[in-house]
């Protein structure tokens, strides 16, 4: 019987296992999806807010899951992070030029959402930011730009 109940476990734990590596939203984000190193982020939605147009005065990039730069308003910023494959990110002391802003405000609020987020989340071309508390950041992959 101890037996029997050991195999079932087993057995179940497998499966568990089988099907969320074969979850239909991860082979959609492997196959059209954007990679978090080496896109151009442009933000969209900041703390619920949706941008009337897309920003592309803020935006991230990722070097490496190591290195993360970008603009901010007016200035450009870079940090070191820690961006683990299971969706943890750390961004560090964030260092920035310093150039006067008309909105320095929403710089400061940019700013200071990166230094407190602690996740990502990737969904198809669209990369989630969230703090200890949800959702404060939305970005989407910028489209390529071609030359003529």
């Amino acid at each position: 019987m101890r037996m029997q109940k050991l195999f079932s476990f087993i057995l179940i734990g497998t499966l568990a296992i089988l099907v969320a590596g074969c979850c239909p939203c991860r082979k959609y984000q492997r196959l059209y999806g954007a990679p978090l190193v080496g896109t151009q982020w442009q933000l969209i939605q900041l703390d619920g807010k949706d941008l009337p147009e897309p920003d592309s005065r803020f935006t991230l990039h990722f070097a490496s899951r190591k290195q993360v730069d970008g603009t901010s308003g007016c200035n450009r910023f870079s940090a070191d992070c820690e961006a683990e494959p299971d969706g943890h990110l750390h961004i560090g002391v964030i260092a920035t030029t310093r150039m006067s802003c008309p909105e320095a405000e929403r710089e400061a609020a940019f700013l200071k959402m990166l230094h407190a987020t602690v996740r990502y989340e990737l969904d198809a071309k669209m990369l989630v930011l969230s703090d200890s508390v949800g959702v404060r950041a939305i970005f989407q992959a910028r489209e390529a730009e071609t030359r003529d």
